[in-house]
């Protein structure tokens, strides 16, 4: 039975090249498209076609220059360093599907994000949501934070030292899996500074009232403000951790990069 905020189903989706129409078979080929498109601080037109054109919706784009406390809102089509509210409501246009196919994460609401630096499509990862929390310690509350529309995701605010507990999914240019959502003891929290209403940010004109991370950093915590933690070697993503903008450090896997030029673009069932 398919969940009720599963809004699009597989149908939708054009088998992907693995021979699977599943939502990771379909993301999988989603991310062999996107190795073939360009997306940088200042456009993200063909990337957030190539993206919607999948039956997907696009609800923000945050880069180097405007990551949090600079991402500002729109009720039209996401370009570069915007996001998109529903008007006189929530994030986005449609609520967060559940993930399906050979993953550890299957059968979660899931979010996704695209990212490029200099140009060159990095990959796709995937928050799984599990409606958990998870502390500094490593204590799990079962459901104490359901997650299943993008607003969710930042509102309510959980508090220092408090995640949302998530299993991440990373898929490569090619279409491989490099992070499968084993890693189950993963918490993210956008900023403990977000401020955010219940409509997932903290006004039309600015995202975050206070900083901001978009990634995740697989087996470990990350909060985009102090006390934190951040990103770090291993992680994916980028943020503005307890500073202003712009920020040139892009995370990806085993390395850290500097460029002006990152960006990532934010989408959902």
């Amino acid at each position: 039975m398919k969940s009720p905020f599963d809004t699009f189903g597989v149908n939708s989706w054009a088998p992907g090249q693995d021979g699977g129409s599943t939502v990771l078979g379909a993301l999988k080929s989603l991310a062999r498209t996107l190795s073939g498109v360009t997306a940088n601080a200042t456009s993200v037109a063909t990337a957030v076609e190539t993206i919607e054109s999948r039956g997907l919706s696009v609800w923000a784009a945050p880069t180097a220059t405007r990551v949090a406390e600079a991402l500002t809102g729109t009720t039209g089509t996401v370009s570069a360093g915007t996001f998109r509210y529903r008007a006189g409501g929530p994030l986005g246009t449609r609520d967060l599907g559940i993930l399906t196919g050979a993953t550890a994460a299957a059968g979660l609401p899931w979010n996704g994000m695209a990212f490029w630096d200099g140009n060159s499509f990095r990959g796709i990862l995937i928050w799984a949501w599990t409606g958990d929390t998870i502390n500094s310690l490593g204590d799990i509350v079962a459901g104490a934070r359901p997650v299943t529309t993008p607003a969710s995701i930042f509102s309510p605010v959980t508090g220092d030292n408090l995640f949302r507990r998530v299993r991440p999914v990373v898929i490569s240019p090619t279409g491989t899996i490099v992070l499968n959502g084993s890693q189950a003891n993963t918490g993210f929290q956008f900023s403990s500074a977000q401020n955010p209403t219940a409509n997932g940010y903290y006004s039309t004109s600015f995202f975050s009232q206070d900083d901001g991370v978009w990634g995740i950093r697989p087996g470990a915590n990350i909060d985009g403000d102090v006390p934190g933690p951040s990103l770090a070697t291993g992680s994916y993503g980028f943020q503005n951790f307890n500073g202003s903008e712009p920020v040139e450090t892009f995370w990806w896997g085993g390395a850290s990069e500097t460029s002006s030029t990152f960006v990532g673009v934010v989408f959902s069932a």
